[in-house]
């Protein structure tokens, strides 16, 4: 795991860099193929091999460069006294979502395999870890909701153009357009 954050980290950073405007995608990407690779352990028959679990491995790696795009984009949405601010906000809603995860994780193994580790096998580990989805789905329907928002912000607010790199010259007319729309019917 720590060779692929040492390799995947200057690539995202590359990527976030040359792209502002497209770093949830990055983010995405990395979150749907956590996900999909859980997918494929969790209801693989038996027990998943040992490469699925090493792949499994070197994908949730990338979560850790790909969580501090999170702490990027506060960086560029906030002025210089709230930079501090919006890093903690940034920084305990990864470890919220990680924390519950495991509660809700430990809730489940009790009450599957109420005898206590001694009786734990893996089907109650799979279900168990499934409760992973439901945190996913929050986090996924929160960042997809503000992304939206914070594009129309980008894309309408000439503050934010050093933000609109990699984005089509289409889609910033499209914004302009609906912007002087909407000023002409105020």
């Amino acid at each position: 795991m720590v060779l692929t954050i040492i390799v995947t980290s200057p690539l995202m950073g590359t990527f976030t860099a040359r792209f502002p405007h497209r770093r949830s995608v990055a983010v995405f990407a990395v979150v749907l193929t956590v996900i999909t690779l859980w997918t494929i352990v969790l209801l693989w028959p038996g027990r998943a091999p040992l490469w699925l679990l090493v792949l499994l491995c070197i994908a949730m790696a990338f979560g850790g460069p790909g969580s501090m795009v999170g702490f990027d984009v506060a960086r560029s949405f906030n002025p210089a006294a709230r930079i501090g601010s919006a890093n903690g906000i940034v920084n305990v809603g990864g470890y919220v979502a990680s924390v519950t995860c495991i509660v809700l994780i430990g809730l489940v193994l009790d009450h599957v395999a109420p005898g206590g580790p001694a009786t734990y096998d893996v089907e109650a580990f799979r279900k168990a870890m499934s409760v992973q989805y439901l945190v996913w789905a929050l986090g996924l329907a929160m960042m997809w909701h503000y992304r939206r928002r914070t594009h129309d912000v980008v894309l309408a607010d000439d503050d934010y153009a050093h933000l609109r790199a990699g984005v089509s010259r289409r889609r910033t007319e499209r914004a302009g357009a609906a912007e002087h729309r909407g000023a002409t019917r105020a």
